[in-house]
């Protein structure tokens, strides 16, 4: 009997069983037959954008969401400090606490505050326009508009983005009606509704 039981080393929760297998398969020590998750913490790999690299620091705080919802906060253990060219970003570790929400293998999406940027500027997601090579907004100088090309980071919390480059201090974002903006249009600031204006 002792030879048809295996006994884990620690208590967990059994997911990913190997449907392929049947009674009387011969099988070996490579075969994947169940994934055991334990019941105290899961480990977490994911990337960052390289901007952040010499930031991220093993011991910060990170939060779990799935499906939109908190389930889980842990901690960053490792942090690798090679770029990988697919993606420009690079490879980090967490251990989280275990939740019944959360299975072995599955996508989730993680956030984790490792400082501030130098020199860094918040803009809406939606003033973001698309061009060939990356992305530009419309800034307002001297009552014209103007396209300008910025260098964001990849990753953001969906209603902000974090320009690298690109603007100055001062700078006006244009964050919405941008379809009837075209470059160099001239405009006209309404101080006292906080709107903007084509000017005739």
């Amino acid at each position: 009997f002792n030879l048809l039981t295996i006994k884990a080393p620690f208590a967990g929760v059994l997911h990913n069983c190997n449907s392929v297998l049947g009674v009387g398969d011969k099988v070996t020590p490579q075969d994947m037959l169940v994934t055991l998750s334990s019941k105290e913490q899961f480990k977490v790999n994911y990337y960052l954008s390289e901007a952040w690299l010499g930031k991220a620091k093993p011991g910060q705080s990170i939060n779990v969401y799935h499906n939109g919802n908190l389930v889980s906060t842990g901690l960053a253990t490792s942090v690798d400090h090679d770029i990988n060219k697919d993606n420009g970003a690079f490879a980090v570790t967490a251990h989280v606490k275990a939740n019944a929400l959360l299975v072995s293998g599955e996508n989730v999406t993680i956030k984790q505050r490792v400082g501030k940027l130098d020199h860094e500027f918040v803009v809406p997601a939606l003033s973001l326009q698309t061009q060939a090579g990356g992305f530009a907004v419309y800034v307002v100088r001297n009552n014209h508009v103007s396209l300008v090309s910025v260098k964001v980071v990849n990753d953001h919390d969906g209603d902000n983005v974090i320009v690298l480059s690109g603007l100055k201090q001062g700078d006006l974002v244009v964050s919405a009606g941008m379809s009837q903006l075209h470059d160099g249009d001239k405009v006209k600031i309404d101080q006292a509704k906080s709107t903007m204006r084509c000017a005739p």
